[in-house]
């Protein structure tokens, strides 16, 4: 793999100061991090929608590249010129945060004295508040301490957690907690942890020492988190990356799943807090640890799941787990992106950011280019003839297959109604629509034989109504592999609205996306031997069967099933 990254690092440099939409190659690789690129028409995008945000980045000069599922598919600039990224080092400020959470050496609702117990002072006059001791790290990474705006000693201008205001200040009383509880410079702390993992080097990136206060703090060198890093494009995506696949990196997790949710989503107990300067808006609708987020739709034709570390002169990281998209911009120094007096703050993002999401196809042109690249239908609307077994209980009703009714104990069992294919599948990705009806149970087998319990026998894809079943194992919750592995919650619609999912089944990876967002992404072969409900399940070694509808309890309905064999 070395020396694939070492590719990147003698290509990249050729495309000095050039942008544009790349056509197919590979472009680099180093520790399971892959950048080969691609022709956006192959990743489902428009290249007029990235050709107009790349315009709109490049007005004010700097470097940047989008990534869309994994491959780059536009880049500008010189990708290997260090920025200084200003506040987006706020972010990486954060990831030490999450570091030093993981590590159980940080609790977030704790008193930041307990870390350092001189915090806050000098000034002195901070004393006399009596609100140093009500600060606590959540405090620090939300913006709420109340520290002024620049990054030396700086005074409380407000209660702790009463209001909003943006400050270089408290992050970096925050850089000093984390230091002073580690012992360690964090800079080589974060080299160790994060960075030299996903593949940056110290060429790729730099961290200046404190500007605003002394260098060392108890012999220590001192850093910021309210900016500092100088980083290429290269590095700002790698940490992008990171961020979108839920704080995994190859087989290893950096940052844990629940912290990279509580990052990407706003912080409840910051939300509706009043601006002390009202000069970002309402940003207290869209701020969580140090970095901004679109959760409000302040942002309209943005998806609301987008998150971003956003930085003087516009450096940007920004993360659409919904499209699969990492979006990155170094900013030249002395240069910003055009604004409008009066405009609101986020406004500026939106000529970057809406083309990009604008450039994901529409469902109905997706179709049309899946039909191109090999997915056919298992279900033409009118007949169930791909299908084996469709018992009474089975029906089409506006070309959709449509199950009806309870099954009871002591009737039938729930495998005589189940649904399957008449061929069988080894590698491939499957499409299609659901609608299921309060209480509804059901489910999709994956490479199962005709006979037996699929969610043992085979692999059985979980679609139930998490609305109602309130009880529910996390291994049960929909999306989830039955048993196995716990799929992420939030993206299912409520009962009696339409849903889109995809399964891929490719060897021993299994994908699972429901409304545009990834749930399950799993490699069955690193799974613990230990199962999640404690049962063994033989079949998730199997690698070709059929693929069912598994009908349990109340109505289901599905529609536009196709396939794609890989």
């Amino acid at each position: 793999m070395k020396s694939v990254d070492r590719t990147i690092r003698y290509l990249l440099p050729l495309m000095l100061f050039t942008g544009y939409c790349v056509v197919e190659g590979h472009a680099g690789e180093d520790k399971g991090f892959v950048f080969p690129t691609a022709r956006p028409e192959n990743v489902g995008m428009s290249r007029s929608g990235l050709e107009q945000a790349q315009r709109y980045a490049q007005s004010a000069g700097g470097s940047g590249m989008i990534v869309r599922n994994g491959k780059v598919v536009c880049h500008w600039g010189d990708q290997q010129k260090r920025y200084d990224i200003k506040s987006a080092t706020k972010s990486f400020g954060a990831t030490m945060l999450g570091v030093a959470i993981r590590d159980d050496k940080i609790e977030l609702d704790a008193p930041a004295q307990r870390y350092h117990p001189s915090l806050g002072v000098p000034p002195r006059s901070n004393e006399t508040t009596d609100w140093l001791d009500d600060i606590t790290i959540r405090h620090l990474a939300t913006q709420t301490a109340g520290f002024e705006k620049p990054g030396g000693y700086e005074k409380l201008l407000f209660k702790p957690g009463t209001q909003w205001h943006y400050s270089d200040g408290g992050p970096n009383w925050l850089a000093e907690c984390i230091t002073l509880e580690y012992q360690r410079d964090l800079e080589d702390l974060m080299f160790e942890r994060v960075f030299t993992p996903l593949g940056i080097t110290r060429d790729d990136l730099r961290w200046r020492t404190n500007q605003y206060r002394k260098n060392k703090i108890e012999g220590i060198v001192r850093r910021e988190f309210g900016a500092g890093i100088h980083a290429n494009v290269e590095a700002l995506a790698r940490l992008g990356y990171l961020y979108l696949h839920n704080g995994s990196w190859q087989d290893e997790q950096i940052l844990s799943k629940e912290f990279v949710e509580m990052v990407s989503r706003p912080i409840e107990s910051v939300i509706g807090l009043p601006e002390w300067s009202d000069t970002h808006g309402n940003a207290s609708d869209h701020y969580s640890l140090l970095w901004w987020n679109n959760a409000d739709g302040t942002l309209e034709n943005v998806p609301r799941d987008a998150y971003w570390a956003w930085g003087l002169y516009d450096s940007l990281i920004v993360v659409i787990p919904s499209l699969d998209l990492v979006v990155v911009r170094g900013g030249e120094r002395g240069k910003r992106l055009p604004r409008e007096d009066g405009a609101n703050h986020y406004d500026v993002l939106s000529p970057l950011l809406e083309p990009i999401a604008a450039a994901v196809l529409k469902p109905e042109e997706r179709d049309v280019h899946e039909k191109e690249i090999g997915f056919v239908s298992l279900f033409d609307g009118k007949t169930f003839d791909n299908w084996l077994n469709p018992t009474g209980r089975w029906s089409i009703q506006d070309a959709c297959m449509v199950f009806s009714g309870e099954i009871k104990s002591g009737g039938l069992k729930r495998e005589d109604h189940k649904l399957m294919s008449i061929r069988q599948y080894e590698d491939f990705i499957l499409r299609f629509e659901f609608k299921i009806g309060k209480r509804a149970n059901s489910g999709v087998a994956i490479r199962a034989p005709l006979e037996g319990d699929a969610a043992f026998v085979a692999m059985e894809i979980q679609i139930i109504d998490n609305h109602y079943w309130r009880g529910l194992k996390s291994w049960q919750k929909h999306g989830s592999i039955y048993g196995v592995v716990a799929a992420d919650t939030g993206h299912l619609k409520q009962p009696g609205q339409w849903n889109k999912q995809e399964i891929l089944c490719q060897a021993s990876r299994i994908k699972v996306t429901l409304n545009g967002a990834v749930i399950v992404n799993v490699d069955l072969k690193g799974l613990p031997d230990e199962t999640l409900d404690g049962k063994r399940h033989p079949g998730v070694k199997r690698t070709k069967g059929h693929i069912g509808f598994l009908p349990h309890t109340r109505s289901s309905e599905y529609r536009n099933v196709r396939i794609k064999e890989l």
